[in-house]
């Protein structure tokens, strides 16, 4: 991933995968019928994503296990330092002994709130 600071310009080409056949990709499409130098769209794909590996990194984090996915396009106006963009989120979140309960949700609708 690069930026050009006197350009305001963001290029990016990472691909990482792991054995169980998650991946991570972030990136920009360069379009052939692009003039000057416009800032193209920012695509982040994902999947199988284990929850529990990523959280375990903060101690802070709640006990959930489950795989993640996510397809997210960003559009990045320099002048305006703006973002916009579009995607789907993908998860599925599985009881554990100290969160019992499970919930399947995507952006369009927001998780169940745990009773105290």
């Amino acid at each position: 991933i690069t930026f050009n600071f006197p350009q305001k310009h963001l290029d990016a080409n990472l691909h990482l995968s792991g054995a169980s056949g998650s991946h991570l990709d972030i990136f920009t499409r360069h379009d052939s019928l692009a003039t000057g130098h416009e800032q193209e769209k920012v695509i982040l794909s994902a999947s199988g994503i284990e929850l529990a590996d990523w959280l375990s990194l903060s101690p802070f984090a709640p006990p959930v296990k489950g795989v993640a996915g996510a397809d997210i396009a960003i559009d990045w106006d320099a002048t305006s330092r703006s973002l916009t963009g579009q995607g789907n989120v993908r998860s599925t979140r599985y009881p554990t002994a100290e969160s019992p309960w499970a919930h399947s949700c995507s952006m369009s609708e927001s998780p169940p709130i745990p009773q105290a």
